[in-house]
Formats: C-alpha cells, structure tokens, sequence
C-alpha cells in the first residue's frame, strides 16, 4: 500500500509538470482545475496518514491543513468558484499565468512533501521505553513552574504592551519600532519560554482536572487577548495546541466531533477575517457590541492565509533572473542564529543571509513584511528542484510529529512536552523562514528535555 502510495503522488506530480508545460494561456478555469488537484491531493494524504493506523485529530494532519491552506488555499476557493476581493490576480501585478505556473510548483512539492512522510512511517518500528517514573513526571513539573515563574511577567507585559499599542495606533505599529537584537531584546527572549512551560505543566498535571482547567484558562484569556491586539497566527496555534493535548491526555475526540470541529472552524474564520479587517483602525475598542461578521468572512480569511503563494509568485520573479538561486545557503546560515549578536556583526549573518522574509520586502520596495512561506525558501534555494527539500521536510516532520502519539502510549511524557513545543513552534513554518526554528530547538525545546531525561536524574 506504501509503494502505491508513493507511486502515485509522484504519477500526479508528473501529471502536474505536464499540464503545466502544455497549458500555453491558462485562464481562470485553468486555475480552477489546478484547484481540485490540490482539493483531492489533500484528501487522499490525509486519508493515506490515518489509513497508517494514525489519529484524524493528530499534529501532523493539523500542521498538513495549515501548509495546504496557507500554500494553496486561494486554489480551493477557485475550484469551488468562490470569489473574495483579496484575490491574487492583479494584486501587485500578479498575472494568471504566473499564478498557474506557481500552482504546479506548489502541487509538485507538497505531493513530495507527503512522499518523504510515507517514508517515516513505512521505516518505523514500534519502541519500547521504559515507563516514565513518578520523579520524571515530577521533573517536567519543576522545570514547567521554574519557566512559568520567570516568563509570566515578561510574556504578559509584552502581550498587553502590544494589545494597548495596538488598539490606540493600529496593528502596524507593533512593528514600526527599531527592532531589538541580542541582549537589547532579554524580556522578548524569556517571554518565548512561557507557552512552553505551560505545555510541560499541561502533561505533568495531567490527572489534576483543576490543573488542567486552570492551563487552559490561561490559553483562552491569551486567544483572546492576541486576537484583541489583532494577531491571529498565534491564537489558532493555541487553540490547536488545546485540541492536541485534551486529545492526548485527556479524553480522545471521536467522530462525533467532527462536525463540531467543521462549525468551529468556520466561526474561527470568520473572528479571523472581522480581525484582519479591524485591527488597522487606531482609537478602536474591545467591545463586541460592534463586532459584524461578513457573510464571506470565512472565505476572505482562507483568501488571505492563501495569499502567502505571493512570495512564491515574486520570488520566481526574482530568481534567478536578478539573483542567483542560494543552493541552500538560507538553510545552512539559519544555523549561525544559534550565536548571539554580541557586537561581532552590524547585521547578523543568520538576518542577512537566511532572513527571506525582509529580502523580499527589501526586494520589493514594501513598507510592510511580505512574510515568506516554505515553497518560495525552497525554490529560491533550488529553483524547480525545490520538490527534493520538500521530501526531507516530509520526512523530517512526520518524524516529529508522528512520534508524538508513541510518546503518550510509551508515556514518555518527557519527550511528548519536548515535541508538542516543538509542534509549537512548527506551526509558523508555513508563512515563514527555516530560520524562526533554530532557536527554539536548541534554546527552548532541547533544554527542557535534556533536564527531564539527564540532568534532573543525576
């Protein structure tokens, strides 16, 4: 079944080169086509992922919706011939063919991103650890309260810092301001640490109902707060992160809850796209007396999160016609952020060379962030043989996320907290740079597990 499997994507994938090399004026209806290719390759990767004896609700089906949807979302919407103003065609001379060219691209690397996961999962073997002792749980414990003490006030004084600023001068400016480097940005650096302490005391609290609902408290009131300030990135993280460990640890979600999950979703997208649409308005409030939801709000939110294939589209633009491709120089530098600026350098090498996110801006002229996704850092590394990173990040990410669930049937409850911190911080890798994982594996998520596998023995 693996083999077929993998067969077949690589058929379609073959498939999309084809259409893509034949097709000489794509027009809308072409776009729309393209459209139903990626709607039916999600289905049968995801039906494939669970036919695998893994969980629907699970962290990779989760982190596989949001690259699809941020990849590829304004294609779903063309082959259901939904509209939404925030269309790509025409928005900063973006034309149909582009478009189209970028939809093959894309399709081709995320059926290789789905190769390279068949293989984690066909190689796996089941593994057996020794079962956690009560000091290991009591580990994540202290390790989670030590964090929490020393995180809480810097993460809450900068969560409402941004929510004031944001409601009195508009989101932009949250990042309008000179940018903080090395030890300049301390409070931001311990900040980070606060969601993840709160994950290890979720798993060693996870007997204690009073515990569990009073973590979760904390997770609402900050859902809320982000979506306020007029962020939104983070607040669905969280609440993915909530799902994932009731799941886990609590009580697992049945079939029944999917139509609840479909409804829920759709009001999520259409707080998100009110949020999109107010949080430029400066002097605003919090009310939700005035808070309207548009008819289409669902679909502009899709639309917009879909708009991340802009960086793709620009970057082909540029490279390697005004650049020359970085042969995975961006992956390679994103490992020097491991080194503090400490005064050696003006400019970071890791910002310089592995920052694509403001070499696009820059590129481009805007005066504000385009953000990047992982399609457009993989082609401006290999141009068209982008497809070969998207197998390794298959790979590489049902090998995380896929062990999460041995993790709890092992009760390794160790190496579950340093995953879902993992999965954490995974989940911003769609509309974002290789470079924004680095720190976190080696300064937040690794840390914490060598204290509950290592030190906190000795």
């Amino acid at each position: 079944m693996f083999r077929q499997e993998k067969a077949l994507l690589i058929f379609m994938s073959g498939v999309y080169a084809i259409v893509g090399y034949t097709t000489d004026y794509p027009t809308m209806q072409s776009l729309g086509m393209m459209g139903w290719f990626g709607l039916v390759q999600l289905i049968y990767c995801i039906m494939s992922w669970v036919k695998r004896g893994n969980q629907f609700i699970s962290p990779y089906i989760i982190f596989l919706l949001t690259l699809y949807i941020f990849s590829y979302g304004q294609s779903f919407l063309w082959a259901l011939g939904l509209e939404s103003e925030r269309t790509l065609v025409g928005f900063r001379g973006c034309t149909i063919p582009e478009i189209f060219e970028a939809q093959v691209l894309t399709l081709i690397m995320l059926a290789f991103f789905q190769v390279g996961a068949s293989y984690y999962s066909t190689n796996r073997q089941t593994f057996y650890n020794d079962e956690i002792s009560v000091d290991d749980t009591y580990s994540l414990r202290r390790i989670g309260w030590f964090l929490f003490i020393v995180s809480v006030i810097p993460y809450s004084m900068e969560t409402v810092q941004k929510m004031i600023l944001s409601m009195t001068s508009g989101y932009a400016a949250i990042y309008q301001g000179e940018d903080k480097v090395g030890l300049s940005n301390w409070s931001g650096i311990i900040a980070d640490y606060c969601i993840p302490s709160l994950i290890c005391l979720y798993i060693s609290y996870r007997k204690h109902k009073t515990m569990r609902r009073s973590i979760t408290l904390f997770f609402v009131v900050n859902i809320v707060v982000i979506l306020v300030t007029g962020g939104r990135t983070f607040a669905v993280i969280l609440i993915a992160l909530i799902v994932i460990l009731y799941n886990y640890l609590v009580k697992r979600l049945t079939k029944k809850w999917l139509l609840v999950g479909c409804i829920g979703a759709f009001v999520l997208l259409q707080v998100l796209s009110y949020v999109a649409n107010v949080r430029v308005e400066s002097g605003r409030s919090a009310s939700l007396e005035s808070m309207k939801l548009e008819n289409n709000g669902a679909i502009d939110a899709v639309a917009e999160m879909g708009g991340t294939m802009f960086c793709l589209i620009k970057t082909r633009n540029l490279v390697p016609e005004k650049q020359d491709y970085r042969y995975g120089k961006s992956y390679l530098y994103a490992f020097t952020s491991i080194i503090p600026n400490l005064g050696f350098w003006d400019i970071h090498p890791a910002k310089k060379e592995a920052n694509l996110s403001d070499w696009l801006t820059d590129s481009l002229g805007l005066d504000y962030g385009t953000g990047f996704s992982m399609c457009a850092e993989a082609f401006a590394n290999f141009g068209y043989l982008g497809f070969i990173a998207f197998f390794f990040w298959g790979w590489f990410m049902a090998s995380i996320l896929g062990k999460i669930e041995w993790s709890v049937q092992t009760r390794n409850y160790a190496q579950m907290a340093f995953l879902l911190i993992l999965f954490w911080f995974f989940l911003t890798l769609p509309r974002n740079n290789f470079i924004n994982l680095i720190r976190p594996i080696f300064f937040v998520a690794g840390p914490i597990y060598l204290y509950c596998t290592k030190f906190s023995k000795r």
